[in-house]
């Protein structure tokens, strides 16, 4: 959690300094690389996290993997943030950066799990009505479970709507837990 904190508070000033510098689009764009390369690569995350490796090389290490890649501020954050001894959280930062971003942008990720890939015109109703609804653009992540049978889940935000038949079926397993038979009558 105060990692978190942290993270937000880091992300946020490079997101005021990305503003003011006019070059919002660019180091969202840096961010979501950084993060990329986190997730991708964990002997990057390992070595970044490592307490026996100097501040010096990790610094090496970053500008040798980011340099001509990202904006010369986004390089010169992340060395700021090496410097303070914070870049355990480098993707926790980044990944705020984006979210910061997204909420600026009003651009609204949601996630729909179903068991078979949804067709273009359900796809569009959904982005449609949440659009519609949150004043937002949508962006819209389809996963494949197919555990739940059929139907839908979809997750956005704090919200979670659950159309799915699996659901269905366990709602219909409590009813008939449920002993309607009271002894003594």
């Amino acid at each position: 959690m105060k990692e978190t904190r942290v993270a937000i508070r880091y992300a946020k000033a490079l997101f005021d300094l990305a503003i003011e510098m006019k070059i919002l689009d660019k180091v969202k764009d840096d961010a979501q690389l950084v993060s990329d390369v986190c997730l991708q690569n964990r002997e990057f995350v390992l070595m970044l996290k490592s307490p026996i490796i100097k501040e010096k090389s990790k610094l090496v290490v970053i500008r040798e993997i980011f340099k001509g890649k990202i904006q010369e501020v986004t390089l010169k954050f992340m060395s700021i943030i090496t410097n303070n001894g914070r870049e355990d959280i480098i993707q926790e930062i980044m990944d705020q950066f984006v979210i910061i971003y997204k909420r600026h942008m009003r651009i609204m990720p949601i996630t729909v799990k179903s068991a078979v890939k949804l067709d273009k015109d359900v796809r569009d109703r959904i982005v449609n009505i949440i659009a519609a609804r949150r004043n937002v653009s949508v962006e819209l992540t389809e996963k494949i479970d197919e555990s739940l049978i059929g139907g839908f889940l979809l997750e956005a935000e704090s919200l979670q709507y659950d159309a799915s038949i699996s659901r269905q079926i366990k709602n219909l397993e409590k009813e008939f837990d449920v002993n309607l038979y009271i002894k003594g009558f």
